[in-house]
């Protein structure tokens, strides 16, 4: 499912354990993918200062909304990302995760 909306939606992904360390029995070795929706926030504190930009990404299931400019728009989203990222699918381990 794709909701259309601000910012971008991307695949992130997320260990349980730090890099280097053996993960859990049945997770995936290089952790799972998950769906996030990116912000970048920018911001000057003066005309001569430079330009920061901070980047957030953010749970679309937890949060499908943001504040800009005075208005509340709605967060873009691709819920099927994670599943169409990786080149084949495992039937059986799309059932363990799933």
């Amino acid at each position: 499912m794709v909701i259309s909306g601000l910012n971008g939606a991307l695949v992130g992904v997320r260990r349980s354990v730090p890099v280097g360390y053996p993960p859990p029995r049945l997770e995936p070795t290089y952790g799972y993918r998950v769906r996030v929706t990116s912000i970048i926030d920018f911001t000057r504190v003066s005309a001569r200062a430079p330009v920061e930009a901070r980047l957030r990404l953010i749970n679309p299931r937890r949060r499908d909304r943001v504040e800009f400019d005075g208005q509340s728009l709605p967060l873009a989203a691709n819920f099927s990302a994670p599943l169409l990222s990786y080149s084949h699918l495992n039937e059986l381990w799309l059932g363990f995760i799933t």
